[in-house]
């Protein structure tokens, strides 16, 4: 089954092999332009060339006599229009090129920003058992080595090809799928790392590798470890080999892997600020009616702070991390100090029957 071939190493569009056509016929239909003694009106005609006779004649109804000197005037015109017309079109398929398929030797030429081009000889002298081919030199020999013994490893054990290709200038485009032989083996994934855009990863993913590893996996794990601010941080060979490691922890793991494992500094912010104001508002909630702890009122207000403890907290860094993690206690401590504070807090603030404590007077410190 061919794995579906991705927009990061697809061809070019086709280069049009014919010269071009105008209004869907060979070649520019020239118009026709009126005759000669029709350009101008008669009234012009008669006053300015004609004769007393002439317009004695008009008058009556009659057709003037031609005159030579006009006709020729308006032949002049009519020829100079037509030799401009054909002048253009001469000048348009002559300055038209005939354009032949680009050879693969002049291909690295004629590279533009997010194309590429099918070429066949960018491979040649390479060892096709080697899982990498780093094209745009992201990796160090080492690196190379220990990525393929990974990813050989890995084929064994759970049957899929996962080969990674890096490109910058040269680009191999669709003849990759022969080199490694993505098309003979149903489960194979295709690593694209493209220093020409602003996200470097890319992925093309057979279907039987998509039933473990859905979509979103795919793109959480392009926007965490591909983005421009993660390659500044880590470096160009940092983001292909976390996108590895999540690949070969997702193989591995039994069941459907939606997500990309562990997280980020950044993101545990987030999830630790989430789970922050969900305590916050069941710290508040508890404390209304003037109660120590109103239970119903916590219930209450579950939905709202159950989507940012549950949902956007505890949940996002459990799903990635399982729920035996450090992380996971961090996320339920936010929400029990969060709580307790807004607990303490609101009587202070609003006292005990849940309104504002009156401010003391003079009158009370006599």
């Amino acid at each position: 089954m061919d794995s579906p071939v991705p927009a990061a190493f697809v061809a070019g569009p086709v280069l049009p092999l014919e010269r071009p056509r105008w209004g869907g016929r060979t070649g520019l239909s020239v118009p026709r332009w009126p005759a000669a003694g029709r350009c101008c009106s008669r009234r012009r005609l008669v006053i300015g060339m004609s004769s007393p006779s002439h317009r004695s004649a008009s008058s009556d109804g009659a057709s003037p006599s031609p005159n030579p000197i006009f006709d020729a005037v308006a032949a002049v015109r009519s020829t100079a229009a037509v030799a401009t017309v054909v002048a253009a079109l001469s000048t348009a398929v002559v300055a038209t090129p005939l354009v032949s398929p680009v050879a693969p030797a002049a291909a690295a030429l004629t590279h533009e920003r997010g194309i590429s081009f099918n070429e066949p000889s960018a491979l040649d002298g390479l060892d096709s058992s080697s899982a990498v081919v780093d094209l745009a030199g992201c990796l160090a020999r080492g690196q190379e080595r220990s990525l393929t013994k990974q990813l050989d490893a890995l084929e064994a054990a759970t049957g899929v090809r996962v080969r990674i290709l890096t490109q910058n200038t040269v680009t191999p485009g669709l003849a990759v799928r022969d080199f490694w032989g993505l098309g003979d083996t149903p489960s194979s994934v295709l690593l694209v790392v493209d220093l020409r855009g602003g996200n470097i990863l890319n992925f093309s993913v057979s279907d039987p590798v998509l039933r473990k590893l859905p979509d979103s996996f795919w793109v959480e794990t392009t926007n965490r470890y591909g983005n421009l601010f993660y390659v500044r941080e880590h470096g160009q060979d940092g983001a292909i080999i976390a996108a590895v490691e999540s690949i070969k922890t997702c193989l591995t793991r039994e069941g459907v892997c939606r997500v990309t494992p562990g997280i980020g500094a950044d993101q545990l912010a987030v999830t630790l600020g989430c789970s922050a104001v969900g305590g916050a508002v069941a710290g508040a909630a508890s404390r209304t009616g003037g109660k120590r702890f109103n239970g119903p009122w916590v219930l209450l207000f579950a939905p709202l702070w159950g989507i940012f403890f549950v949902s956007f907290g505890v949940g996002t860094v459990a799903a990635r991390e399982g729920l035996a993690s450090f992380d996971v206690g961090k996320e339920v401590a936010a929400f029990a100090t969060a709580a307790a504070a807004t607990w303490w807090w609101v009587p202070i603030r609003f006292g005990e029957g849940g309104q504002a404590a009156p401010e003391r007077g003079d009158d009370d410190l006599l």
